[in-house]
């Protein structure tokens, strides 16, 4: 299992609604690289708000709303 520190608003809303990486991989089918990304760059990971939005089963707002804090 791929654990890791949330330093990020986006990894800190990553870690909240998902046990690891690992499973985040496994319920988007992204890789490892585009995940690492997503937990380092902001507009990356507003990229990825709608695919996230579907594995996560929480509204696009709420996302948004909940990582720009």
């Amino acid at each position: 299992m791929i654990t890791f520190e949330a330093h990020t608003p986006q990894e800190k809303w990553i870690k909240k609604n998902f046990e690891s990486k690992a499973e985040l991989i496994r319920e988007t089918g992204l890789t490892r690289p585009t995940i690492d990304r997503i937990c380092k760059d902001i507009s990356y990971f507003y990229k990825y708000v709608p695919l996230l939005s579907k594995v996560s089963r929480k509204s696009k707002e709420s996302i948004i709303r909940n990582v720009s804090k």
